[in-house]
């Protein structure tokens, strides 16, 4: 039986990569015009509260649970602009950790826990329910690999929270 359901927001609920490199990237580091997703979000995180959504992929969420726990890598600067997006997409109630990177997520994961996530550098995948991206594809043997909004719906029937 699975304990809790938790969700990761960068390439999962909001279009960060893509939206800053102006295509969904091959390579989880890509960059463009020599900077990082983080440097040129760096230069004005504002653009955190002006991201495009998985528009699909929150409908799910919003229709489907409750209320919903997230947890995301966001440096300091970034938070009070993903707070505003968050506030403005989410229609159920919501908890968020800030985690400084992956690994960090990964910590708050019990026994039965499942992490929905896109990340593709996990050592282990046992745990993780993996978005389908172009830079994730690479992955093996994910516990579940989750295409589109009717994938998460499966996976929220098959794993939510209870």
């Amino acid at each position: 039986m699975i304990n809790v359901l938790y969700f990761d927001l960068d390439g999962v609920f909001r279009v960060l990569g893509t939206s800053v490199l102006g295509h969904e990237p091959f390579k989880w580091d890509a960059k463009k015009n020599g900077k990082s997703v983080i440097q040129i979000v760096n230069e004005d995180p504002s653009v955190c509260e002006r991201l495009p959504a998985y528009e699909d992929m929150l409908h799910v969420v919003n229709t489907s649970l409750d209320s919903i726990f997230i947890l995301t890598n966001q440096l300091d600067s970034w938070i009070p602009y993903t707070e505003r997006w968050l506030e403005k997409k989410l229609e159920i109630p919501y908890q968020v950790v800030y985690t400084s990177g992956p690994d960090e997520k990964l910590k708050f994961l019990q026994k039965g826990d499942i992490l929905v996530e896109d990340y593709p550098l996990f050592k282990s995948y046992d745990q993780i329910a993996l978005v389908n991206r172009n830079y994730n594809m690479v992955v093996p043997n994910p516990k579940v690999r989750i295409y589109g909004a009717p994938g998460l719906k499966w996976v929220i029937e098959q794993y939510g929270n209870q």
